[in-house]
């Protein structure tokens, strides 16, 4: 479900929310939680346990309700909750200054602008926007437009296409600007000729060939596709095509706006005070936490809105702030809007120390991380943390950013990745996860440590010698390939960082494959180092 498609009470008693509720209730296992799982399997803490602990806390109950009293209310209302959310995660954009090497273009405006970076993350949906005078509506998949017949986008070929071979339509609801033209360019995949036919609305728009050059035509509306409900556009080809763009055109430039979409201002949600105060915001004084994320939210207008806004109603004091940032900036008003609230938690990412850190947060520059933490520190009521995220990169390298923070009076946490699945620490041969862990473990074990950092880091250390998982040599090449792809174009090293991981992928047996996916990633074939 989507917001530009369904209120937030409608997704919040939704059938699948609903459905939760009951399994949980009866005590049976939801697939949303196994990662959580997963960790408390091998003894670790997880994200749902420390929810739970700050439930039974209070500090997430504050009305002090029993676990019975929740079980009763949820039954009594079919598992529909007439209150609305306690907490509210809010994912405002993806506006970042990072690309770091495990995050996607869903999270990062710089990893979606980088045509090498890109091409390595996942196709999510997103809002259907107007740019100037034309829609795209594919190959990229966009919300509130059905898809038949359509494979994903395929980023290995030059352009990313969208495959098709027979039938394929698209449909959405007829869009509120004025269209009168759409744009199709196919490829063939081979270089025979083959029949094509366009249809709009069932009205034949063009009939005639598709061979190994590219297709390209724009073709007018039909006037019967002017005046209805729906929009449907369909491609017939017997043989296979790729769909490497579909735009809808108008006849003036308008708004650069959401189309697709019941919020009416054109926006997108976070940008719409009427959805905000309305709508996501609807049970105001139900809140009691409120979630931050990006995007880095230090960077986003929105966030300091929304905060202001909760100020001004005078339920700030009531609802404790969790901000995930990337620690490369830090704001006077953001830190004093941030007083105003019960209190404020602040995961700072970090993903190693110094050079380490700013290798995989590139282009970060840790010098310039530790003047924000401290003022960070300073905002009162805050508890901040640092973040990390354990991957392939930076196993061999925790116990040097545990130390920073035990210096810095900071607690340590991580997560582990989980996707990419070529970065994930399962993707590295098994005798280098043991000499990360007992690395680890040396450092948890030695005199001085903190029982927190302790407890933490044997945690980690449990963990990364928990698996025997036989070694996927597609996993360790896709790493190595993407690894090449990156330094080539942000002139970095990956020995230089990490030569002691290096040296266990070469002792396993495994030769550094040297190649890199360069055919087809920037316009003008160079990489940046060229």
């Amino acid at each position: 479900m989507s917001v530009y498609e369904h209120s937030i009470e409608e997704i919040w008693n939704s059938d699948a929310m609903r459905s939760v509720r009951q399994k949980l209730i009866e005590g049976r296992a939801v697939k949303e939680c196994s990662y959580c799982y997963n960790l408390e399997k091998i003894g670790a803490r997880s994200l749902r346990t420390d929810e739970l602990g700050g439930w039974q806390a209070g500090w997430l109950n504050p009305s002090g309700e029993t676990i019975e009293d929740v079980k009763a209310k949820a039954i009594v209302n079919d598992f529909r909750l007439p209150g609305g959310p306690a907490c509210i995660d809010v994912n405002v954009g993806n506006l970042c200054n990072l690309k770091c090497r495990m995050c996607q273009g869903l999270s990062s405006s710089k990893i979606a602008d980088d045509p090498v970076h890109s091409r390595w993350t996942p196709d999510i949906e997103t809002p259907a926007r107007w740019q100037g005078l034309a829609l795209s509506i594919a190959p990229k998949r966009m919300l509130g437009i059905t898809y038949e017949g359509i494979s994903g986008l395929d980023r290995s070929t030059s352009p990313a296409l969208a495959w098709i071979q027979g039938i394929a339509t698209l449909r959405m609801k007829t869009p509120s600007e004025n269209v009168s033209h759409i744009q199709v360019k196919l490829r063939a995949a081979g270089v025979q000729r083959t029949p094509l036919e366009i249809f709009v609305n069932d009205v034949p728009v063009y009939r005639g060939e598709l061979s190994g050059t590219a297709f390209a035509q724009t073709i007018e509306l039909p006037a019967q596709a002017m005046g209805a409900d729906e929009l449907a556009i369909r491609i017939e080809s017997p043989a296979q095509a790729g769909i490497e763009e579909v735009k809808l055109l108008r006849d003036q430039k308008g708004k650069s706006q959401v189309e697709l979409s019941r919020i009416s201002s054109g926006k997108q949600w976070f940008q719409d005070d009427e959805f905000l105060c309305n709508d996501l915001l609807y049970k105001i004084n139900d809140i009691v936490k409120l979630t931050f994320v990006g995007g880095e939210p230090l960077l986003i207008k929105e966030v300091r809105s929304i905060m202001k806004y909760l100020i001004s109603r005078d339920v700030a004091k009531n609802i404790t702030l969790f901000m995930s940032t990337n620690g490369t900036i830090a704001g006077d008003e953001w830190c004093d809007l941030a007083a105003q609230f019960k209190a404020v938690l602040i995961a700072v990412s970090l993903d190693g120390f110094g050079n380490v850190n700013d290798y995989i947060r590139y282009p970060s520059r840790w010098e310039s991380i530790e003047p924000n933490i401290k003022q960070l520190q300073r905002i009162e009521k805050a508890y901040v943390y640092a973040d990390m995220t354990v991957q392939a990169y930076n196993m061999f390298h925790v116990p040097a950013l545990a130390q920073y923070c035990e210096g810095m009076d900071m607690d340590f946490r991580f997560h582990l990745l989980e996707k990419p699945h070529h970065l994930t620490c399962l993707a590295m041969p098994q005798e280098a996860r043991i000499a990360a862990a007992q690395k680890i473990r040396n450092f948890a074990m030695a005199d001085g440590r903190k029982m927190d950092t302790r407890q933490t880091l044997l945690e980690l250390a449990t963990i990364l010698e928990e698996s025997d998982k036989p070694l996927d040599l597609k996993l360790l090449n896709d790493f190595m390939v993407f690894t090449n792809d990156l330094d080539a174009d942000r002139c970095q090293d990956f020995a230089s960082v990490n030569g002691e991981l290096k040296d266990f992928i070469l002792a396993y047996g495994a030769p550094w494959n040297t190649q890199t996916s360069r055919q087809g990633y920037r316009a003008d074939g160079l990489w940046a180092c060229d």
